[in-house]
Formats: C-alpha cells, sequence, structure tokens
C-alpha cells in the first residue's frame, strides 16, 4: 500500500521509517512562531476565563503548553520556550492588556517553571527515539521467541476411557 508522505515502499522495504532514526527537531524561526502561535490564543482563552486572581491553574495550563512544544525543539532552544511563554502569561494572564511587570520571587518562580516546562519537554523529545528503539527490540527479542513457540504443534492425546484423568 503506497504511504502518501513516504513513497511506494520498494522490494523488502517496509512503508515505515526505521525505529531508530534520528530525530529532527524543529528550525529556531519554526519554533518561535510555534511558541507564538500556541501561547497567544491561550493567553488569551485564559485571560478571558478570568484566572488572573488566582493565576495557578494559568500556569499548570501554559506549563503543559510549554512541555508540548518543547517536545519538537533541541533541549538548548527549548530555554527560549519557557522565556516567550512567560512573557505571554505575565503579560495577559497576570497583568493585563499586554503590560509586563516584576513581582519578585513570584515571577522567578513562575518564569523557572516554565523554562523546567520547555526544557522537560526538549530533552523528553530528544530521548524519545533512543527509547522507542530499545522498546523496539525488546519487542522484537520477545516476539521471536513466542512466535517459535507459537509455531510447534500441539495435540492433546485423550486419555482412554477409565482412566482415571478421563471426562466427558
Amino acid at each position: 500500500m503506497p504511504d502518501l508522505l513516504l513513497g511506494t515502499p520498494g522490494h523488502g522495504r517496509t512503508a515505515h521509517p526505521p525505529v531508530g532514526r534520528r530525530r529532527t527537531a524543529l528550525a529556531a524561526p519554526l519554533l518561535v512562531v510555534l511558541c507564538f502561535a500556541v501561547a497567544a490564543p491561550l493567553a488569551e482563552l485564559l485571560a478571558a476565563l478570568g484566572t488572573g486572581r488566582d493565576p495557578a491553574a494559568a500556569l499548570v495550563a501554559f506549563g503543559a503548553a510549554a512541555l508540548a512544544v518543547g517536545w519538537f525543539a533541541r533541549p538548548a532552544a527549548s530555554l527560549v520556550i519557557g522565556l516567550l511563554f512567560w512573557l505571554f502569561f505575565d503579560g495577559f494572564v497576570v497583568h493585563h492588556s499586554g503590560t509586563l511587570g516584576w513581582d519578585g520571587a513570584r515571577d522567578a518562580l513562575r518564569l523557572g517553571v516554565l523554562v523546567g516546562a520547555g526544557l522537560l519537554g526538549g530533552l523528553l523529545g530528544a530521548l524519545a527515539p533512543g527509547v522507542r528503539s530499545v522498546l523496539a527490540g525488546l519487542r522484537t527479542a520477545t516476539t521471536g521467541r513466542l512466535a517459535r513457540a507459537s509455531l510447534e504443534p500441539f495435540e492433546p492425546v485423550a486419555p482412554p476411557p477409565g482412566h482415571p484423568w478421563y471426562w466427558n
């Protein structure tokens, strides 16, 4: 069956990419565009919901979004993700109308949470191909043993009538 992204598989090839293939992260300009495309609507949504009085739930939402965007970035570039998400969080959720402010330890904690979430996403995204290849190796090792065992013929022999193990 031809695949739209990978083309028609040739002789001896599958239509899927290799499992241990190296992951390609987004380039820096596309990463910044993705940050803006995710953080801006999220900030407006949370500001419209009125989370400015207690921004803890908004910080969790922004942290989850930073983690998701960080998945597509290199770990070093994911530091920028946290900073961009903090700018939107501080400007539109905590302070209103895009006004940035610094509240000391609170904002340092918020900035640390968002940078940490972006960095965690980048690290998880970078480690994912290695984990997938290890799991695929385990899967093929166990599948090979189970496939050989399941292909062996097995026909149970019933005991003769009158034997203690015989039953209807």
